[in-house]
């Protein structure tokens, strides 16, 4: 490049074509010296013509290039009249580099030339636009990954039909994705919600609306989960909906949360409602003095004013001993006294007075109640008349003794303890003779092992438990009993209820015979143990002994044809390799050499995406399939047409006359049985008239040969795939709608293209961080209405400005993990955040690794966990002053109330304890002031919790 440019003459036009012109020309000597430069060139390179004298090949193409370039013209120079391209980049006078691409002609040994032709241009813009289409097309499948990996995401067509689901679709739906594509939405519909919950939804997406709301959805095994959903309408030209993304979030904990909440609400309201109106009179007093006059009353509720006829203003601020008389018993009052003295609940049983003098027996537990330090404070007491318990003795009774079910208890020694008069009726046993033997000696002869083993097991647990077993009555008939039994209390006794499922039991076997009737047996293949079952229906069809064992060999080799064996044995490979169940018609060859037709049905078993087991049916057909034949052979040409029978089917007679028309014909071609049957095809569609589907029926009708394609028609847009059988009478035509089919090419570009926009459509706050600066690189809609910051204000940030001050070092800490042992490319967990106005919340956060222009970056998904976080710990502890509130109340009270019972017997022998009569009064009134004051304190932590 350093020798001097020769001139050469050019005319004024094509002067001025050269220097407008994008490309720039150079011409080369044999040593590779520059010795023309179009005036392009210039403006091209960067360089005037005199900057680049001194400079070398070298000081100009990028280091990388430079052994590319150089044999390029040494390449071009070998070979006169050929030509090279290349690529290279070049640095300008601002030691930035372009992309140049560079045409070498050899025209050394051309007369008019005598040089090589070097044309050149910047395609600098080329290559980094070919750069940034990869960056972004990088970038949307990051999102793809980051929303199929966070969310619940299923596409649907505009008729709801299933075309997608991610994985974690089938993972909370518990479907696998064969299931789900080609279904709707109700093969998980819960129907929990109402019908027009449903219409609203339609209405709002049909209308091309986004749709946000709460969907409760039942599992494949029918369990029940909630998900967030949002559900974005896509539109085609005409601004009509051709299909839908549901966007969702599991929010099944936060429900079963909510959930548990309020059932908890509502056993504290209950809890509180005994408290208050339990038919129990409840008293509470001060705690002292335990002397006369006695504790004050400071609280009693409605049940006690019922029970005695005092009200509150006649009680509060007297001993509950004003209640006690004759006949109150001293030794219990006594007692309720020593109780009393020394802080201890009491339950006494007594006589006390009402307030028209009328006596009545009370069952009083009182209980002390200590405040924080320890301190005795209060006394309650609890009363319970007890002609009210002798009534619900005897209607429990009644209820035993009427009941048409067996109700028992059982010892552990293994004899009944109590029996109802409905065993006795079932078993024909007298009650003695129930109760003076053992358990095994009802039991049946062939159960008594098994359901004595079970007893154990089972009794060893906390839960109630179900068995069933045979008996055998006095008379020597067997019935089955359907047993529910509690596990053995503290007192070691088995409460047990048992209903005669005789009936039951006798129609299962009934329906057992009408199987072996009806000659269908079962099968499975273990493909985990490699081994195959029969059943005993299954084993007798191939007619082989009961204790046959077979495997997979020996069950191909009963296959008569080689065709059916091939069958069988391919459809069992699609099964395990594909999921893909079967249903198949085969003849084998029995033992006995006999050929039987049977039907073949598998099923297989999908455990963590691979196959364990198929197992099916197995039906002797012989007599049906040689029917099936027979009238096949009478009606070939009916049977003809049903063959061909798929999606939609119509026929016409040699008249072109629609004689059938079926219901799937209706919906495919929008015309009605009562619009075809009997008219002439050309004359219902005129429009069809010289189509390609009117020359090929007319070309299977002449030629008398099956015919199929595929045809547009244009009335209805849309694509049908169409099978034509000719016939004696007419012709038979089966036909599909393949729309879709064709629309699927442009459908996936565009879905392609409007996937990136369903970051910033999530329901759930998202945005992208650059993870060596930490800056917002990018934040959707939900993260800007969640933290209060504009989308300005995120990208001026960095992800330490919405974290708390003594979270950072640990976040920096987490940021700075490198190795793969510590850095996954997915994180997740519960964090606090700050929000623009100072407000903190708990988020749930779950996040992955992209590349967002250029930069390694990371995507988070943020799921506002603020309301239950609070929700909850406000319940719990709400749980814990009514945890203690329930404590008084089943322990504390008790003291009290049982000093109080031990006197009423005391009172009730008045003639006997008659010079004791006024400390038992004394001892009464203590105890009831004692048993007041317990009542009021529990009280008062009830409405502070409430408050609370």
């Amino acid at each position: 490049m350093g020798s001097k440019i020769i001139s050469l003459n050019e005319d004024i036009r094509f002067r001025k074509l050269m220097e407008s012109s994008y490309e720039g020309l150079s011409l080369l000597n044999e040593a590779f010296e520059v010795i023309y430069r179009s005036p392009s060139a210039e403006r091209i390179l960067g360089w005037e013509s005199a900057e680049l004298l001194n400079l070398s090949i070298s000081d100009l193409i990028h280091y990388e290039d430079l052994d590319f370039v150089n044999k390029s013209f040494e390449d071009i120079l070998l070979l006169p009249g050929s030509s090279k391209s290349c690529v290279f980049r070049f640095k300008q006078k601002d030691e930035k580099y372009i992309w140049m691409e560079c045409f070498l002609t050899n025209m050394l040994d051309d007369p008019d030339v005598k040089a090589i032709v070097c044309r050149y241009k910047d395609i600098t813009e080329k290559k980094d636009a070919a750069k940034m289409l990869l960056q972004a097309s990088n970038e949307l499948y990051a999102y793809k990954y980051a929303l199929d990996e966070s969310a619940i995401v299923a596409v649907t067509d505009e008729k709801g039909i299933i075309r997608h689901v991610n994985d974690n679709f089938c993972r909370i739906s518990q479907y696998e994705r064969n299931e789900l594509i080609g279904k709707d939405h109700r093969i998980i519909n819960s129907s929990f919600h109402a019908k027009e919950f449903i219409e609203n939804l339609w209405a709002t997406i049909s209308s091309g609306l986004i749709w946000k709301g709460e969907i409760k959805n039942r599992a494949k095994d029918g369990s029940f989960y909630w998900v967030d959903t949002s559900i974005i309408p896509f539109l085609d030209d005409f601004g009509l909906p051709y299909k839908y993304v549901a966007i969702g979030s599991d929010i099944t904990n936060r429900k079963q949360a909510e959930e548990k909440s309020r059932l908890e609400n509502i056993r504290l309201r209950l809890l509180e409602s005994v408290v208050t109106h339990t038919n129990d009179a409840i008293l509470i007093t001060e705690a002292e003095p335990q002397n006369e006059p006695g504790p004050r009353i400071i609280y009693l509720n409605d049940a006690f004013t019922k029970m005695t006829g005092y009200s509150s203003e006649e009680v509060l601020g007297k001993s509950p001993r004003f209640l006690q008389g004759p006949k109150t018993d001293r030794n219990e009052l006594n007692r309720l006294e020593l109780a009393l003295r020394n802080w201890l609940p009491c339950e006494i049983t007594v006589i006390n007075y009402k307030k028209n003098g009328e006596e009545f027996c009370i069952n009083l537990t009182v209980t002390p109640v200590a405040d924080e330090a320890g301190w005795y404070t209060h006394w309650i007491s609890v009363g319970r008349d007890i002609s009210e318990r002798k009534i619900l003795e005897q209607e429990f009774n009644q209820i035993f003794n009427l009941a048409p079910d067996i109700i028992c208890t059982v010892g552990l020694d293994g004899y009944f303890k109590k029996v109802n008069p409905a065993m006795s009726d079932i078993l024909e046993y007298s009650k003695e003779e129930l109760l003076s033997r053992p358990i095994s000696k009802f039991i049946h002869p062939e159960d008594q092992l098994r359901i004595m083993a079970e007893l154990q097991i089972k009794n060893r647990g906390a839960e109630s438990f179900y068995f069933e077993n045979r008996c055998v009555t006095k008379s020597g008939q067997v019935k089955w009993l359907g047993w529910t039994a509690t596990p053995a209390s503290k007192e070691g006794l088995i409460f047990t209820v048992a209903k005669n499922i005789t009936d039951k039991k006798q129609l299962e076997d009934l329906l057992d015979k009408v199987t072996r009737m009806a000659g269908i047996g079962g099968w499975a293949f273990d493909l985990v143990k490699g081994t195959l079952y029969w059943s005993a229906v299954t084993k007798e069809i191939h007619e082989v002994a009961p204790d046959f064992e077979p495997d997979i060999q020996k069950a191909l080799h009963f296959y008569n044809e080689e065709s059916d064996k091939t069958s069988i044995t391919e459809h069992l490979a699609l099964a395990v390799d594909m999921g893909a169940s079967f249903d198949l018609e085969l003849q084998i060859l029995t033992a006995t050499q006999r050929v039987r037709w049977v039907r073949i049905t598998g099923e297989p078993e999908i455990e963590n995406n691979k196959c364990v087991r198929i197992s099916g049916s197995f039906q002797d057909i012989d007599v049906r399939k040689k029917a099936e034949i027979v009238a096949r052979e009478a009606l070939l040409e009916k049977n003809l047409i049903l063959e061909s029978i798929g999606d939609a089917f119509f026929a016409v007679d040699k008249n072109w006359i629609v004689n059938y028309w079926n219901n799937k014909a209706e919906k495919v071609l929008h015309k009605t049985r009562e619009e075809t049957s009997g008219f002439n095809l050309w004359e219902v569609f005129a429009d069809a008239v010289g189509s390609k589907t009117y020359e090929k029926y007319h070309q299977a009708v002449k030629t008398n040969r099956a015919i199929h394609f595929e045809d547009y028609y244009p009335p209805l847009k849309k694509w049908y795939d169409i099978s034509a059988y000719p016939s004696s009478n007419g012709l038979s035509v089966y036909f599909k709608d393949v729309t879709e089919r064709k629309k699927s090419s442009t459908a996936l570009a565009e879905s392609e293209k409007n996937y990136s926009t369903l970051f910033h459509l999530s329901p759930l706050p998202m945005w992208v961080f650059s993870i060596e600066t930490l800056a917002f690189l990018d934040v959707n809609d939900a993260a800007i209405k969640t933290y209060g910051y504009s989308h300005e204000e995120f990208l001026n940030m960095t992800i330490m400005d919405i974290r708390k001050e003594e979270d950072i070092r640990k976040l920096k800490h987490v940021l700075s993990m490198k190795n793969t042992s510590q850095h996954s490319l997915s994180h997740q967990g519960i964090f606090t955040h700050k929000k623009k106005n100072g407000e903190l919340i708990q988020v749930n956060i779950q996040s992955n690794l992209i590349r967002y222009k250029g930069i390694y970056s990371k995507i988070i998904i943020a799921n506002d966990m603020t309301e239950s976080y609070n929700y909850i710990t406000k319940i719990e502890q709400q749980n814990i002053k009514f945890r203690e509130i329930a404590w008084i109340q089943s322990h504390i009270v008790r003291a009290p109330l049982a000093r109080i019972m031990s006197i009423v017997p005391m009172l009730q022998n008045w003639e006997t304890f008659a010079e004791e009569r006024e400390t038992l009064l004394d001892y009464l009134l203590h105890a009831s002031n004692e048993l007041d004051q317990v009542i009021k304190t529990i009280s008062d932590k009830t409405r502070l919790a409430q408050d609370d």
